[in-house]
């Protein structure tokens, strides 16, 4: 979970206080939520990535990750391109307000 540009945990990010129940408990503002787990594939194994960009906490609330609810992403390159080497993402949010 990343946090809002005036609190949170260390560099920008909270961790579960209930792992086990994937529970979080954080201060009122805007947050992106986000997951990532494997799957097996046909040719190995697929990286799955779920993303809530913003999520405004203003009380008391559940916020769930439903992988039934997302939509593929391709990324095209103008030549064929192959995985190497580290397996990387990146996630973007445009916030204003906090040098942000």
């Amino acid at each position: 979970m990343t946090c809002p540009p005036s609190g949170g945990g260390a560099d920008g990010f909270v961790g579960y206080t209930d792992p086990a129940a994937a529970v979080a408990e954080v201060e009122e503002g805007v947050y992106q939520v986000n997951t990532s787990w494997i799957d097996a594939a046909g040719d190995g194994q697929e990286l799955r990535h779920a993303v809530i960009p913003e999520v405004k906490v203003t009380r008391d609330m559940t916020v769930t990750l439903d992988a039934r609810d997302t939509v593929p992403v391709e990324i095209r390159t103008p030549r064929p391109a192959e995985q190497r080497g580290i397996l990387s993402y990146q996630t973007y949010r445009e916030r204003s307000g906090a040098g942000g």
